[in-house]
């Protein structure tokens, strides 16, 4: 039978226990409220001292929960968390109820659920059950567990609870903002300071406002001297950023705020004062993402319409078109329309925008809108919007430009044609090339012709589009004949170009004078002499490079003659060294090439033969010196001595020295040469005016008509004159300048008179008197020794001088047999040391100085060879060639170049090769 414990006494225990777990929650709870409000004052008291960040605020209020949670566990969470079994709340009771002592644990030991557990009696145990329950009936749980067990700790927590809510009720509130700040570190409240902080703006201090923006922020504080003020600002994207806030009047700080999309916090940190953050929520203002535009010329244009996108809004088109502009907002808008600021006008256009009906609206959230711009005077606009969310406005909308284009006349001239008059017999052929242009395709070109005033003749002309124009850029080449104009000398003509486009609008070109001479008269009598000083400022060139180059290695030669063979200063200097003679020797060849280039195009005799021995010089002076100082420089390592070392050196310095000079002479000389060609032609323009003025006066016709129309011709041929001395007076030698500006006075004076005389017909008698005075004074100036009796001497010096530098064709071969009789010398002598083997070490040296001729040798044989191959082609150049000349030096070419290879087998006998040089230049 079972024996459990009586429910008097089980429901009397459960009262105990209960009674247990309230007095030891009500102890807990009075000391976790003891110790949460000691800690958080002193939390307050550390907050109103010392400054903190939020992250040591939310530290010091785990100062203030972590104790209190800790008083709570240590006065009664423990013992809550370990309840008291049934034997151990019976001790316990027994000790506060003596009468049962020893019979209440006794009870509760006895009971037994298990049958099979009993070896004593049940009635025994059934008895003393009875007896517990009657007398544990009689004993009350608060008797047992008094509440002044837990009294002190209640009366603790209401004294301690009681001041903690007065300081709180207080009428300052500044212990109760301590007193949050300390229990809610994640409140947004402003540090209790001594400093107090008013922001003046924004207003209010949590706003909504334009995004990717700045606001300023003005603070004023009070309660104390601040001599510096900060801004904090706090976004998503870029953190917290500080600000330097600005002092303005006293105790008044200012700062912009970056206001990025989103929401930006901020806060003001003065003296000991720290804001709350406010918060400014950011929104976009309107603005236009895309402008579509489609452009509807003008009818007479014949255009299509043009339809284009882009993100700004600048139209530009032909005056008159209207373009159709449709833009699309970043967001859904209330009010929209376009401002025209017309820049000939102070009134503003409005135009309203208009919602485009039919848009998707998922591709499109915000719509289409458009407007019609007429563009016809030029202006600015801008598109003003309103947000339909916010009510923003895009006050920054820039300014868009409307330029229209106005459709300007055609343009059209002549191509390639430098001069405005031009001098040409009666039955010449005129080659002729125009362009005209316009912003609309053409429609025709037309030559004008008007012969000595008359009306004006059209001729049509055949177009040529340029590719990729549509017609707006077109071409025409054409020959012009004179010959069915019937025209005699002293006929002026005036030709010009008219365009046509498809307004109408005409454009002409410029009128090109032509002034008709006599048959004889060849207008290109000129181009070979022009042709021929246009190597003349390239020569000068030449010359002050290769002088500036000497400069520059003589000072690079001094410092080497100094140091050391092996020092890097050594080795950086024959390095630049080796540069300047590349850089001599591409110069001198460019100026080289040019030469030939003008010796094909010369007729045969002194000209072609100047060109020749010029030619020569510059071969020279690009393929011999270069090389030879390059030559030098390169086997300048394998100097034996110091002697030797400092002949290298002067051996380098009289390469450049040469070429420099060599240059220099070559430019003087050759400033004479064309000086010569220059007076040749203006003696002979001379010889030709004179003879036109013979004509005119021992005529007997002396009207006023007749002298109009010759005298006019020699007025164009006196501006003609003077234009070709004028051009090249500045590249004549010093002696004949003067001699040039006095045949430029002579010409200009005489045609001032002629142009005075011919103003009317009133002055016959005095044209007719100048035009013999005329005819008398270019008599006085048809002979060149006039000018400068000096001029055939120097020519013959200059010819002599150039021919002696260049020498003949057998030096170049001598130069060649030169360096191998060296080279055989040196090789024998070093044999001889090697059988004798007295001295080693002169025998090393010889060695070294016959590899060192060997390399020397092989280095010039090359540009020898083709200094031979450039006289060559100079020869064949000619128009009179010397064929059996050219033949030669071919021939040496070939013979020179089998030896040498021959030489660099290992069977060569290199005993052999000076006598072959010299059998093949005797």
């Amino acid at each position: 039978m079972n024996i459990p414990l009586d429910p008097v006494v089980v429901r009397r225990m459960q009262q105990f226990a209960r009674r247990r777990r309230i007095l030891l929650t009500t102890r807990g709870i009075s000391a976790g409220l003891c110790t949460f409000v000691l800690c958080l004052g002193l939390a307050a008291g550390v907050d109103w001292y010392w400054l903190l960040t939020d992250l040591q605020r939310w530290a010091l209020s785990a100062c203030v929960y972590v104790p209190t949670l800790l008083a709570a566990w240590l006065a009664c969470g423990r013992q809550l968390l370990n309840a008291p079994h049934s034997d151990q709340i019976a001790m316990h009771v027994e000790q506060t109820a003596p009468q049962l002592r020893e019979k209440l644990l006794a009870a509760v030991e006895l009971a037994a659920d298990d049958p099979s557990s009993l070896h004593d009696s049940p009635m025994f145990r059934g008895l003393l059950q009875g007896e517990v329950a009657t007398q544990i009936g009689r004993v009350q749980p608060a008797a047992v567990l008094p509440f002044r067990l837990v009294a002190r700790w209640t009366l603790t927590a209401a004294v301690v609870a009681a001041i903690f809510l007065t300081l709180l009720a207080a009428p300052d509130p500044r212990f109760r903002q301590l007193a949050v700040r300390a229990m809610l570190p994640m409140a947004n409240l402003a540090r209790v300071s001594r400093v107090q902080v008013q922001i003046l703006q924004p207003v209010p201090h949590s706003l909504l406002l334009p995004a990717d923006e700045t606001a300023a922020v003005i603070v004023q504080t009070s309660g104390g001297t601040v001599t510096s003020a900060v801004l904090e600002s706090k976004t998503a994207s870029a953190g917290l950023v500080r600000y330097e806030m600005q002092p303005q009047a006293e105790s008044r700080f200012a700062a912009n705020l970056r206001l990025e999309n989103g929401t930006v916090e901020y806060r003001i940190l003065a003296g000991d004062a720290i804001t709350q953050w406010h918060s400014i929520q950011t929104r976009p203002r309107p603005r236009v993402e895309l402008f579509t535009k489609l452009l509807q010329f003008p009818e007479y244009s014949l255009l299509p319409d043009d339809s284009s996108t882009a993100e700004d809004g600048n139209l530009q088109a032909l005056q008159g078109t209207v373009a159709q502009l449709t833009i699309r907002p970043n967001q859904p808008v209330s009010a929209d329309e376009l401002r025209l600021d017309p820049l000939n006008s102070e009134e503003p256009v409005v135009i309203p925008l208009t919602l485009q009906q039919g848009t998707d609206q998922a591709a499109t959230p915000a719509g289409l809108w458009t407007a019609a711009i007429p563009i016809q005077d030029p202006g600015t606009y801008r598109v003003h919007l309103v947000s339909a969310e916010t009510g923003f406005e895009n006050v920054f909308s820039p300014r868009y430009e409307i330029r229209p284009q106005p459709d300007l006349i055609p343009r059209a001239g002549f191509v390639d044609q430098q001069q405005t008059t031009l001098l040409l017999p009666p039955d010449d052929i005129l080659q002729l090339r125009a362009m005209a242009e316009d912003d609309l395709p053409l429609v025709s070109l037309e030559q004008q012709i008007s012969i000595n005033g008359a009306d004006w003749i059209s001729l049509p002309l055949s177009m040529t589009e340029v590719d990729g124009t549509e017609g707006r850029s077109v071409t025409a080449d054409w020959q012009w004949d004179l010959v069915p104009h019937t025209l005699r000398p002293g006929d002026q003509l005036l030709t010009k170009l008219s365009a046509v486009d498809r307004r109408g609008s005409r454009g002409e070109s410029a009128p090109l004078r032509i002034v008709i001479a006599d048959r004889e008269f060849d207008p290109g009598r000129h181009t070979q002499m022009q042709q021929k000083l246009q190597l003349q400022p390239e020569l000068v060139r030449l010359a002050a490079q290769l002088e500036e180059q000497k400069t520059a290695a003589t000072a690079m030669l001094e410092r080497l003659k100094s140091v050391a063979p092996d020092a890097p200063q050594a080795l950086t200097d024959r390095t630049a060294l080796q540069d300047l003679t590349v850089r001599q020797q591409q110069a001198a060849d460019a100026v080289l090439q040019q030469a030939q280039g003008l010796l094909r195009n010369t007729p045969p005799g002194a000209d072609a033969a100047e060109l020749e021995l010029v030619g020569r010089l510059l071969a020279r002076l690009a393929l011999e010196q270069p090389h030879a100082a390059s030559a030098t420089l390169q086997t300048m390592s394998s100097a034996a001595t110091a002697a030797q070392q400092q002949a290298d050196l002067n051996e380098v310095k009289r390469c450049f020295d040469q070429a420099a000079d060599d240059a220099k002479t070559l430019a003087e000389h050759y400033s004479w040469l064309a000086a010569w060609n220059l007076f040749d032609a203006a003696s002979h323009d001379l010889q030709m005016m004179l003879e036109h003025q013979e004509f005119v006066v021992s005529s007997p016709t002396q009207t006023w008509r007749r002298l109009v129309r010759q005298e006019s011709l020699l007025i164009t041929h006196l501006e003609t004159f003077e234009r070709l001395l004028q051009e090249q007076r500045t590249r004549l030698p010093e002696p004949l300048v003067s001699h040039a500006t006095r045949l430029i006075d002579f010409s200009v004076a005489s045609r001032e008179q002629l142009q005075q005389a011919l103003e009317s017909e009133d002055k016959l008698p005095q044209l007719q008197a100048f035009s013999k005075t005329l005819r008398d004074q270019l008599l006085q100036y048809q002979k060149l020794d006039v000018l400068d009796s000096a001029i055939p001497g120097r020519l013959q010096n200059a010819w002599r001088d150039i021919e002696n530098r260049t020498g003949p064709l057998a030096n170049q071969i001598d130069v060649l047999n030169a360096a191998a009789t060296e080279r055989q010398a040196l090789q024998l002598a070093a044999a001889k040391l090697r059988e004798a083997a007295d001295d080693a070490e002169k025998t090393v040296l010889a060695e070294q100085q016959a590899v060192r001729a060997q390399s020397r040798m092989l280095l010039r044989s090359q540009p020898g060879l083709q200094q031979l191959r450039s006289r060559q082609k100079l020869a064949e150049a000619r128009p009179d060639a010397d064929l059996q000349y050219a033949a030669d030096a071919g021939l040496a070419v070939r013979a020179i170049d089998s030896v040498l290879y021959q030489q660099q087998t290992p069977e060569a006998d290199a005993a052999k090769l000076p006598e072959q040089l010299r059998e093949i230049g005797p």
